[in-house]
């Protein structure tokens, strides 16, 4: 598991991910560094953890492209389809080998617009909200604790413990890597739980569900900005 190190940047939105992202690697970029050098100060991964990384990071210009797609902004459009194709080719960088020198991945202006989209983005489309770091590590405690609920629970089927083991490794994966998904992939977790339980209403009676539910309604609510939660 990660420590906590993300800075306290805007994490709501897939913009606001990608300028934070490009930030560390532009900081990181040298004369002297390779790219797979500078992602991996970036991302504070080893270099052979690189590739599934950035391609991570890729998925965040999909996610874009679609917001964009979707909001209403013309003009926020046009400045999208102008600096785009600059903000792909910092990630993939598809025009010079990874062992290339990673001075000059992005320049200050591309680097500036993206963060006025992902301004833009934080008053149109904001996914939720990201907590302190230190609610965080304890949303971490409280899933650790109800991973082990699930494993010992024998009162529910195997097949049903290896669904909820599962989601919450996925909610467990994205507190880890915010920097990548964001608020929307923690609060699906809840989402699809709520499905299952009632898809199998019997399972309500397991001590172990009620620990789980409780827990991942938890980070629902941390992630989710107080008035959307009340209507909710």
């Amino acid at each position: 598991m990660r420590a906590s190190t993300l800075a306290p940047v805007a994490l709501d939105n897939p913009a606001a991910r990608l300028h934070a992202l490009l930030t560390r690697l532009q900081a990181a970029g040298s004369s002297t560094v390779s790219i797979t050098g500078a992602w991996a100060a970036a991302l504070g991964v080893e270099a052979s953890a690189v590739p599934g990384r950035v391609a991570a990071a890729a998925r965040l210009l999909d996610d874009l492209d679609r917001m964009i797609a979707r909001s209403d902004g013309s003009n926020m459009r046009a400045m999208y389809l102008q600096y785009a194709p600059r903000w792909r080719e910092a990630v993939l960088s598809r025009e010079r080998g990874w062992g290339s020198p990673s001075d000059a991945l992005i320049d200050a202006g591309s680097l500036a617009t993206l963060g006025v989209v992902a301004d833009f983005l934080a008053v149109e489309e904001s996914e939720g909200i990201v907590p302190p770091a230190a609610e965080i590590d304890e949303l971490r405690r409280s899933l650790a604790e109800a991973m082990d609920a699930v494993r010992d629970a024998h009162d529910l089927p195997p097949g049903v413990r290896g669904l909820f083991l599962h989601r919450l490794h996925d909610m467990l994966w994205a507190l880890d890597n915010l920097d990548l998904t964001g608020p929307d992939a923690v609060k699906a977790v809840p989402e699809r739980l709520a499905g299952l339980v009632a898809l199998h209403p019997a399972i309500r009676r397991s001590p172990a569900v009620k620990t789980v539910m409780d827990t991942v309604g938890a980070a629902w609510q941390a992630f989710t900005p107080v008035g959307d939660a009340a209507r909710a």
